[in-house]
């Protein structure tokens, strides 16, 4: 059997086609490469900041007032403060910083009101001044009271230390959250308890920035802070009952996967979740589309001909007539297949190692850890580059067995290459485009291969797309096909008349 082995893998590699083929593959891989990293270059070269972003739509909105009426002209003055308070940000301080964050996020932090009725003031006294309306109590502002919060707030921000704002947006939050809670013991309200609760987690919030020293800012960390936040009280607020749907249960399985992994980049300070450097791009390689179909068309390119090749050519008599049984003939032929599966695997993530090294130049990103999330015990894990991949390729592994004996069998029953090759692409592309399980088909798409050939569904007990799938159920369905599909093929290649063909 080995040397019958050995022997198959000798015809693979003696093929000049198998190298070209290679060849063209690592050319296409290099060049989506090269492309994506310019396109993204292009993209940060030419971007506008947000400030500057919302500059423009604001100036955009002022345009579609109608400065002939009190309403538009006040709705004009109010986007003109607007504009003058974030073009003065944009001047004093960098597009990145704290400042222009924490003015961005006016509907959460208290900075831009601040700010704002100061401009407004300075506004309404200028243009209704120069105008036949007469401004109405209802939307004066008191000078003294607008200058006294744009002094305080001014002399925060020119001392450059976002932890001075934090503290004293965090005493806010207390004092607002005081106040509800005094008005809530007077009287429940629902949207009272709402409001309380959201404050709990923007105070939870900055507590998490303050004591991580993690600025409210544009950065990573900043980011996974925020997100952190969110997806906690997403889980929080999740209360599981009978009318919860399948859906929401996915989406909570995410908002544990995504808060944990948030939660240890900011406490870590590791950049696990970066999507933009060789580690990241090699740990998608059984995972995106765009890589996962080279490996596919490899493992096509070995089976699809392993048998009918041989046969066509007719070189198959010279291996009949050796002592070996037929059985065995076609076993090594189909353990060889599944070698070529492997040697496909490894061939494709060396292309993409070298592709995004080459390109990036990054080789110290590859000693940043990956996460995988268990929700057996509802833990984060953490592993090198290495071991998540293999974790990845076992995910594949049915899919790819699938494809290989799809083509496989179709060679041998059929003795047709070209049908053998086109048939598991055609599976393979109907499964991402066609096939898309619904709750009146879901009975019948469940018992599919197509449904059950990726384990990352079901990996460490994440729930699937499709419900009541589990690791134990792929397994067995995807067997079934494989030996539905390997049984006859062997029955057939023992039984034939094979040497007349």
């Amino acid at each position: 059997m080995i040397k019958l082995i050995k022997n198959e893998l000798v015809k693979i590699f003696s093929k000049k086609s198998l190298y070209i083929i290679l060849i063209i593959i690592f050319g296409i891989i290099f060049y989506q490469t090269f492309s994506y990293e310019k396109r993204i270059e292009t993209q940060s070269s030419s971007a506008q900041s947000s400030l500057r972003e919302e500059l423009d739509f604001t100036k955009e909105q002022m345009s579609l007032e109608d400065k002939s009426t009190y309403s538009g002209l006040l709705n004009y003055v109010k986007l003109q403060s607007r504009y003058d308070l974030i073009e003065m940000v944009g001047n004093l301080y960098d597009d990145e910083s704290w400042q222009a964050y924490v003015i961005l996020q006016d509907y959460k932090y208290m900075a831009y009101d601040m700010y704002y009725d100061y401009y407004l003031m300075n506004n309404l006294e200028k243009y209704f001044n120069d105008s036949t309306f007469e401004l109405e109590d209802a939307d004066k502002v008191s000078k003294e009271e607008a200058t006294e919060k744009y002094n305080k707030i001014h002399e925060v921000f020119s001392k450059d230390d976002w932890k001075v704002f934090a503290n004293m947006q965090l005493k806010e939050y207390e004092k607002e959250k005081q106040d509800l809670e005094k008005q809530l013991e007077k009287e429940y309200d629902p949207s009272i308890e709402d409001s309380i609760e959201s404050l709990n987690y923007d105070i939870k919030e900055l507590t998490i920035r303050i004591e991580e020293n993690i600025p409210m800012d544009y950065s990573y960390f900043s980011r996974s802070v925020s997100n952190y936040v969110s997806q906690t009280m997403y889980l929080d607020l999740f209360k599981p009952n009978i009318f919860s749907s399948y859906n929401e249960y996915t989406s909570r399985q995410y908002d544990k996967n995504s808060a944990a992994v948030a939660k240890y980049d900011y406490e870590n300070r590791i950049k696990t979740n970066y999507t933009n450097d060789t580690r990241y791009k090699l740990s998608i390689t059984f995972e995106e589309y765009s890589q996962q179909i080279f490996i596919i068309v490899l493992i096509i390119y070995f089976s699809a001909g392993i048998v009918s090749s041989e046969i066509n050519k007719g070189t198959i008599k010279q291996l009949l007539s050796k002592p070996h049984s037929r059985f065995k003939i076609l076993l090594s032929k189909f353990i060889t297949t599944l070698i070529m599966i492997i040697f496909s695997a490894l061939v494709i993530v060396l292309m993409v190692l070298i592709s995004n090294l080459i390109v990036k130049q990054d080789p110290e990103s590859l000693l940043t850890p990956v996460t995988l999330y268990n929700y057996n015990t509802d833990t984060l894990m953490v592993m090198g580059i290495g071991k998540y991949l293999i974790f990845q390729f076992l995910a594949k592994l049915p899919m790819f067995i699938s494809i290989a004996t799809i083509s496989f069998a179709i060679s041998t029953l059929f003795n047709n290459q070209v049908i053998a090759a086109i048939a598991p692409i055609c599976l393979y592309i109907a499964n991402l485009l066609i096939i898309t399980p619904t709750e009146e088909n879901i009975l019948f798409t469940r018992n599919l291969l197509t449904t059950n050939w990726d384990l990352a569904e079901v990996y460490f007990g994440r729930l699937a797309h499709v419900p009541s799938l589990s690791l134990e159920f792929c397994l067995i369905i995807c067997i079934f096909y494989i030996l539905i599909l390997l049984i006859p093929s062997f029955l057939y290649f023992c039984t034939s008349d094979i040497k007349n063909k």
